[in-house]
């Protein structure tokens, strides 16, 4: 997967959820410049809404299971090891830029490598 890009939704390239919903018919209103929310589409016919970055959730940057992604064929997750007290821990991303970002925090762990795994 890949990070969500409006232009591409808009043209109807397939689009799901990070956690991996389909959704479908992407549209996007210009009513309300206040309501950051102006991205809407169907989840199994139910009607969610999304910022123009396809954020769930505005203003935070924690990952959300419902944030959107461009489905891509390949299917490709990225993982971080890390080390503590001689056991391993593995934290898997869909975005390498995140796994980037969060290699940086330590909070204790040792971080090892990142890696690619694609199908």
């Amino acid at each position: 997967m890949k990070k969500f890009n409006l232009r591409e939704a808009l043209e109807g390239k397939s689009v799901v959820t990070r956690d991996g919903q389909k959704v479908t018919q992407i549209v996007k209103f210009d009513v309300n410049h206040t309501n950051p929310y102006s991205v809407y589409g169907l989840i199994d016919e139910v009607i969610g809404s999304w910022t123009e970055s396809g954020k769930y959730i505005d203003g935070t940057p924690i990952e959300n299971p419902l944030d959107l992604l461009m489905e891509t064929e390949e299917i490709c997750i990225w993982v971080n090891v890390r080390e503590k007290r001689n056991r391993l821990f593995l934290e898997h991303y869909y975005l390498e830029e995140e796994a980037k970002e969060n290699a940086r925090d330590t909070s204790g762990f040792t971080f090892i490598k990142t890696i690619k795994i694609t199908n």
